[in-house]
């Protein structure tokens, strides 16, 4: 017999197939089912499931593509690399 945890699983695997393939934007309605069927575990999924979901949702209500860009920018590298995003290079921190 499948456990819970394995059918989430399997349903939050479909539905990021489906939106990495831009399917909610070919077949919306498919999507939303896929949606459904995952949502009805909401009080037992992860809260990275969670926001998937709303992503999901925000794509396929807003008709916007699915894009996941997993190299970090080159100005978040650079903030990485020299220690944060201090606008001011701190001579207003004793102003507040």
């Amino acid at each position: 017999m499948i456990g819970l945890r394995q059918k989430i699983e399997e349903r939050m695997d479909r539905l990021q197939e489906a939106m990495e393939s831009n399917l909610h934007l070919s077949d919306p309605e498919v999507v939303e089912e896929m949606i459904a069927g995952v949502s009805k575990f909401w009080e037992v999924l992860s809260d990275e499931d969670k926001d998937y979901i709303h992503g999901a949702r925000y794509a396929l209500e807003e008709d916007v593509s699915w894009e996941i860009d997993h190299e970090p920018s080159s100005y978040d590298e650079y903030q990485d690399l020299f220690g944060g995003d201090d606008w001011d290079h701190g001579q207003y921190d004793d102003s507040f």
